[in-house]
């Protein structure tokens, strides 16, 4: 639903550039999407929280602890479940389904004769037009797949399993299907799309700050808690260690495509004019 909303809205804001509405796709996409993911994570950890009693602290500070920490655990795994089933499978199995129902949905038309029985070689060929790629909405799972797969960095986990672990893996397992499966749908089973700037490029290199920040907001809460700061506290220290990070990533990447600007303009090649033609 979130999909179709931004896929539907996006093209009507009147961008005069295609790579403006990339942009805007891709951010909306993203944020969107990310903040769906984080409501999704906090129902349910309310929900997890609303199970059993939990000891009062002043009764018994131990076992307080304890109990706490099984709570984080069992949401840990619970997340590493939602992830699996939903984000990282679940969507783009429907995704890549829809290649080949978008093709039988142009192919309906023209062979039950529903537009007439002489349908225009132009129509016929627009309604077996391929969708685009999709390169705006691949960025951003990229980042958003990445952010979800460092949540339970911030939840205790027990010595014998590690849910960061598996989500990391899950992620590197969904990098080498994709990596195979995007050959297919990019180069075979969609239609010739331009991307004549490097805009797009650019800020989703700086959005790659997100999760670069977000390991170092999981050492900021986990140092937080070591020094059983209060929440403010907490909440002060992770969102000074997220900004910080965040800035000094974006600072080092300015200057890093500053300077591959400056190479790229000294080794550019001059021709003639006729010769470039």
């Amino acid at each position: 639903l979130i999909a179709n909303v931004i896929w539907a809205g996006v093209p009507r804001l009147g961008f005069v550039r295609k790579d403006q509405a990339d942009i805007v796709t891709f951010i909306v996409r993203w944020v969107v999407v990310l903040l769906n993911t984080v409501m999704v994570v906090l129902i349910t950890g309310v929900k997890l929280s609303a199970i059993g009693t939990v000891t009062d602290k002043s009764v018994d500070p131990v076992l307080h602890q304890s109990e706490e920490l099984g709570r984080e655990a069992a949401l840990s795994k619970q997340i590493v479940v939602l992830f699996l089933t939903g984000s990282f499978s679940v969507s783009y199995i429907f995704f890549w389904l829809s290649y080949p129902l978008a093709y039988w949905q142009g192919i309906f038309p023209i062979r039950t004769g529903l537009l007439g029985q002489r349908l225009p070689v132009r129509v016929s060929e627009r309604l077996l037009e391929p969708m685009e790629i999709w390169l705006p909405w691949d960025y951003a799972s990229h980042i958003q797949l990445t952010c979800s797969a460092f949540v339970p960095l911030f939840l205790a986990d027990p010595p014998d399993s590690c849910s960061t672990s598996q989500m990391c893996g899950a992620l590197v397992l969904w990098c080498l299907v994709m990596y195979c499966a995007q050959r297919l749908v990019h180069l075979r089973f969609s239609k010739e799309t331009f991307f004549t700037t490097g805009r797009l490029d650019r800020v989703v290199l700086y959005a790659w700050a997100a999760p670069v920040s977000q390991l170092a907001m999981a050492a900021a809460w986990w140092l937080s808690r070591a020094w059983h700061l209060p929440l403010a506290g907490k909440l002060a220290l992770c969102c000074g260690a997220f900004c910080t990070s965040w800035a000094v990533y974006s600072c080092f990447l300015y200057r890093a495509l500053e300077h591959r600007k400056v190479i790229t303009m000294m080794h550019k090649k001059k021709e003639p004019y006729n010769q470039a033609l």
